[in-house]
């Protein structure tokens, strides 16, 4: 079946030097059709010699697709409650 493999490249934006530092920033996408399960990967400050790729999650194609929906904003968003801040605030260690 075989892996799918997308790049982006993006001007960081990081507030460093007062909003873009000019760094090259990277998200990498892995899709392994062979069990729908898609990866996703940044690396900050990319060009750096220290820089190190950072795991953002692992998801089925369910997930992929609700994700693809927050993201491009393609579907009304769902109300947060208050659990859904509470976690957020618990898993940010606040």
């Amino acid at each position: 079946m075989g892996i799918t493999r997308y790049k982006a490249t993006y001007k960081c934006d990081c507030g460093q030097d007062y909003g873009s530092c000019e760094r090259r920033s990277v998200f990498l996408f892995e899709y392994n059709r062979s069990c729908d399960i898609g990866t996703l990967y940044h690396k900050h400050h990319a060009d750096e010699p220290d820089a190190k790729m950072e795991f953002l999650g692992a998801f089925g194609d369910n997930a992929l697709s609700t994700l693809v929906k927050v993201l491009t904003k393609s579907d009304p968003s769902e109300s947060w409650d208050e659990k859904d801040k509470e976690d957020l605030k618990e898993c940010r260690g606040w």
